[in-house]
């Protein structure tokens, strides 16, 4: 993933800004702390640009760092944030903790969440 592509995500989506969109060597970071990495250059930033095309795969396990990725996500939502899914309202709560559980309706929320972040880096 490229810098001008990260650019492009925050003037199309400048809310994003502040949003977690990595959980990059145990610790969350957010769209503008990414691109200052990427403008930094050196070792971190090759291992990052690594990391952000590895969110385009869809293994059949979901990887520790995409749930990681997810719950700090979920996190940031406001605390009245409600979800209408498979017949059911999920709230904030409920989501972090199937998330925390690794249960299969926590990994679809996973799964969602990284389907939002694949759309925001075409």
């Amino acid at each position: 993933m490229s810098l001008e592509k990260l650019y492009r995500i925050l003037q199309r989506n400048p809310l994003e800004a502040n949003r977690v969109i990595a959980v990059f060597k145990g610790r969350p970071v957010t769209l503008r702390e990414a691109i200052s990495i990427l403008e930094r250059g050196g070792k971190e930033a090759e291992e990052l640009q690594a990391y952000l095309v590895r969110l385009g795969i869809d293994p059949e396990e979901v990887p520790e760092e995409w749930w990681e990725l997810a719950y700090q996500r979920y996190l940031q939502k406001p605390e009245n944030y409600v979800l209408f899914y498979k017949g059911r309202k999920w709230t904030k709560k409920d989501i972090l903790e199937e998330i925390k559980k690794r249960s299969p309706i926590g990994k679809e929320f996973v799964l969602m969440e990284l389907e939002y972040l694949q759309e925001l880096m075409k």
